[in-house]
């Protein structure tokens, strides 16, 4: 029987990065994990930072352990000989529908491509609309989910390794010169709450209030610029 979503299950492997000691996250992401499902599943010992000694190191050691533990998981995949795979973090969330929007960005986006980010924020530079739920990736942050192709892993590991600043910083850097793809809006969500790397809590998400709030607050002030435009026109 073929597979109703033959496109995502083109990877080889789901790597989830989680800290042995994290059982609580461990428990939250296998349960969200549930809306996804992908057959080779892989919990991947994150590095604890405290245990590394990185000369000349800008952050936290929670920073640092992140770092090179996405460097272990790409090797890991390297290794292997994996062609595609995605590489998460352990307070990812699935939405119920992932399976079925991330098939239909994989179709559009073809098989031309380095990474695919599934989770952007902070884009120093405007993504390109390259179709209307495709955009090329320039100098964006997020780690929380992204898809690599083998073709880029030497590349961004070297990158990484030679590069003492945050691990999604440098990967951005890489986007100027690989094939680096999201969709138009942000495909899973950020679990809010404490951070191993960041060492406290953050919010990631926003309550519906706080959207109606925001959206509001922009009305008014694009209100008020027509106001002000309007009056200025007339004298």
């Amino acid at each position: 029987m073929k597979s109703k979503l033959p496109y995502t299950n083109l990877f080889d492997a789901i790597y989830c990065i989680n800290l042995p000691e994290s059982t609580d996250r461990y428990q939250k992401f296998i349960k969200t994990y549930q809306n996804f499902s992908h057959k080779n599943l892989i919990i991947f010992a994150a590095v604890n930072g405290n245990t590394l000694m990185v000369k000349d190191w800008p952050g936290n050691s929670g920073e640092l352990g992140c770092r090179q533990s996405h460097i272990n998981v790409l090797k890991d995949a390297q290794a292997k000989n994996y062609n595609t795979f995605m590489v998460v973090e352990d307070d990812v969330i699935f939405p119920k529908n992932i399976g079925k929007k991330l098939d239909g960005f994989l179709k559009d986006v073809g098989s031309d491509w380095d990474m695919l980010y599934l989770y952007m924020e902070n884009s120093h530079l405007q993504p390109k609309k390259i179709k209307s739920n495709v955009y090329q990736l320039q100098n964006t942050l997020g780690m929380v989910a992204i898809i690599y192709n083998k073709r880029c892993i030497s590349q961004v590991i070297e990158k990484i390794e030679g590069d003492l600043r945050w691990v999604d910083s440098s990967i951005a850097d890489l986007h100027l010169v690989l094939k680096a793809y999201g969709p138009k809006k942000t495909m899973i969500k950020h679990r809010n709450g404490y951070s191993t790397i960041a060492k406290k809590n953050i919010r990631y998400r926003t309550t519906l209030i706080e959207k109606l709030f925001q959206r509001f607050m922009n009305l008014c002030h694009k209100t008020c610029l027509l106001l002000f435009n309007k009056n200025n026109s007339s004298k």
